[in-house]
Parts: structure tokens; sequence; C-alpha cells
């Protein structure tokens, strides 16, 4: 049964530096909310990634260019919290601060990439997270659990659910598998088409190209 006075339908958390947002992202958190049905998904772009190099644009120009790119979908919200935090971004502190926010009974389902997940036992108190949060892994061709640490192999098989619809009956402390159209496309890839001068054209929404030819991003002349 549903978490008496939780929103049942729940929150999926989507981070990730969106340097530049592309339709890679936008396709998979449409997918994302249709597989979970929650009631919205909420794009939380990083100031800062431990585990990754520096994103190649400024915060503001990342948040804004997310905003143009979602602002049409009701179900879509952005979240600036780590923007505004700055530093590094450390998951479990805005894991942390969304609680305080939403409250104990809100499903919140954190959205995280299985080459991520196979590195999770480095990321900042790992342990903790699944006590704010369900935790999605998506999966890609070739999902290979073998080469797991022991602990996240355990995690994996202690945590999981088969249907992703079960994660509206708790608040927190599941992890489900979910798997998404392929689309081949990275922000990197981006990042060169706009360096080299080529068109974007229905790999990024056009009010982002606007955007990166208006502030000079990426590059661009």
């Amino acid at each position: 049964m549903p978490v008496p006075g939780a929103d049942t339908r729940g929150i999926a958390i989507f981070g990730g530096t969106f340097d530049p947002v592309h339709f890679g992202h936008l396709r998979s958190a449409i997918e994302i909310q249709e597989a979970l049905d929650v009631s919205r998904v909420m794009f939380i772009p990083s100031y800062s990634p431990p585990h990754r190099d520096a994103p190649a644009c400024l915060p503001i120009h990342r948040l804004e260019m997310l905003r143009l790119a979602t602002r049409d979908v009701p179900c879509f919200e952005v979240d600036d919290r780590e923007i505004l935090r700055e530093g590094k971004s450390f998951t479990i502190d805005t894991l942390r601060s969304l609680r305080t926010e939403l409250g104990e009974l809100a499903p919140l389902s954190m959205i995280v990439g299985f080459d991520a997940f196979r590195l999770l036992d480095q990321w900042r108190e790992w342990r903790a997270l699944m006590d704010y949060a369900h935790l999605v892994v998506l999966e890609r061709p070739g999902w290979d659990e073998s080469g797991l640490p022991t602990e996240l192999a355990n995690l994996l098989n202690e945590r999981f659910v088969d249907d992703p619809l079960c994660l509206h009956s708790e608040a927190n402390g599941r992890l489900c598998r979910l798997k998404l159209t392929q689309m081949d496309i990275s922000a990197s890839m981006v990042r060169k088409i706009f360096r080299e001068g080529r068109s974007a054209d229905y790999i990024v929404p056009k009010e982002v190209i606007s955007y990166v030819y208006g502030h000079g991003l990426y590059g661009v002349a």
C-alpha cells in the first residue's frame, strides 16, 4: 500500500552537467517519467562534478540552456540548488536537502547510468544514498553485473525490485533497472559539432542552439 500522506507518484531526480543539454537527455527524461509514472522529473545540473572533468561551460549558462530546453514540458522541473551551493556537487548533500523540503514520505527516485553505478562505492557516503531515495539504474547494451564490486552486487540483490511502479509504495530504499531507447548522442559530441561549425539541428533544441550562438559558447564564431 502507498505510504499514507505521500505523493504516491513521486519525483525522479535527473542529475548531470548538461554541458549542453541535448535530445538524448530529454528523450531519456520522458521515458523515465513514463516508466516510473512519477509526477515530475527534476533536472539538477551540477556546479562541479566530483568524479568528472570540470564542465566546459559556466554553470549559469548550463542552467539557462536547461531551462530553455524544458520550459514547455509540464512534468519537467529544473532545480538550481547545486549551482547555488557551489563547490563540489555531492549527491548525498542534494538528497538531504530535498528530504528536508519534501518530507519523509514522498517517493524519490535517483537516476544513475550503469557506468556510474559501477563506481557508486567511490561516491561520498554512498551507503547512505538509499536512506533518502530509490536508485534507478539505466541499462546499457551489454549490461554485465559480473564485474561489480561485492558490496554493489549485494546491494543489487538485496534491494532490487522488478517492477518500477513498486517504487511508489515506499519513500526510498529500493533499486530497479530501467531500459531506455539508446540514442547515440553525447555532450562531448555536441560540443565538437559546435566547435567545428556544423549543424546541431535535431540533436539539440533550437532554443539551446540560439543560446549557444548568442553567447559565443563552445568555440562558436
